[in-house]
Order: structure tokens, then C-alpha cells, then sequence
């Protein structure tokens, strides 16, 4: 039980970003601080926007991830779309990156994984 995320490289700098947070670990700042971490690193790899698709009970995630930059976001038959731009900020900071971070070569996988632990738990 825990959070899994990945970012994925996509067609020019437009990369897919994943996240499964466990229920058990909702609401505790996993799941924020994953996309963080994710979005620093695909930015460092020369990412400049993320791509990301939610279910449409998940609608509520829109907010959330308008804290990694600013975004736009889509409606389809399948839920919705959301475009972050990281093009201009570092996530932790909000100040410009350096130019060459922005020119960094891509990396088509950068799959993490985090779980937190149950011990002391009962159901």
C-alpha cells in the first residue's frame, strides 16, 4: 500500500505524468510530494509540459496539480485532460531554471515508486 508515479517522454517535450495513490495514503501529502519529485526530475530532463489524464471522480485533482505550474485543462468522453506548463519554473521554488537544465536530453522512462508503511495498523 503506498503511491506509484511515473513520467513517461512523449512526442517533443510534452511528457505523460502517472499517479496511483492508495487509499489508505490519500490526503497526507504522498501524492503531492511524488508529483514534485517527478516533475523536478522530468524538467531537469528537459521536459516543458506534462500530460495528464483523470478519471472524471478525480476532478477534484485539477487543483492539486495546478501547483506544479500553470495548466489547462480539457473535458472528454473519458474524463479529463489536463496540460501542466513547467516550462518556465522549478517546482520546489517557482524561480527560473537555469538554461541549461532546459536543454537537457530526455529520458523516454523515469518510473519511482514509494510505498508507505502499515505496520500498527489494524483493519
Amino acid at each position: 500500500m503506498g503511491a506509484l508515479g511515473s513520467v513517461v517522454a512523449g512526442p517533443d517535450t510534452v511528457w505523460e505524468l502517472g499517479l496511483l495513490i492508495a487509499d489508505e495514503v490519500q490526503r497526507m501529502g504522498l501524492g503531492d510530494r511524488l508529483a514534485r519529485a517527478l516533475t523536478a526530475e522530468a524538467t531537469r530532463r528537459g521536459a516543458r509540459h506534462l500530460r495528464a489524464e483523470l478519471a472524471p471522480e478525480n476532478r477534484g485533482l485539477v487543483a492539486p496539480l495546478s501547483r506544479l505550474g500553470p495548466l489547462t485543462h480539457q473535458w472528454t468522453a473519458d474524463g479529463i485532460v489536463v496540460t501542466i506548463d513547467v516550462s518556465a519554473h522549478t517546482v520546489e521554488t517557482g524561480h527560473q531554471r537555469p538554461p541549461a537544465l532546459r536543454q537537457a536530453p530526455p529520458v523516454h522512462q523515469l518510473p519511482v515508486a514509494v510505498s508507505a508503511s502499515t505496520a500498527g495498523r489494524t483493519s
